[in-house]
């Protein structure tokens, strides 16, 4: 049995894990999937500003109830 010496063994541990690594990026991360861009331009996305007179007898009320958080630190 032939003698394996210290830079053989050195080269062939280096590229074991240099292949190692090689493997474990194509194995861990997940294949990319191309997404739909169709849907994106059906929504009509133009914001619309106008002003409604409201009877200064009838107006809405806005009514905000404040809790305090238990769970808070």
């Amino acid at each position: 049995m032939p003698k394996v010496t210290l830079p053989y063994f050195i080269y062939w541990s280096v590229a074991c894990i240099f292949i190692g690594i090689l493997l474990a990026a194509q194995i861990i991360s997940p294949m990319p999937v191309e997404e739909n861009h169709s849907t994106y331009f059906i929504h009509d996305h133009v914001l619309k500003h106008d002003q409604i007179e409201v009877d200064l007898n009838n107006v809405p009320s806005i009514q905000i109830e404040v809790l305090e958080d238990n769970m808070a630190g």
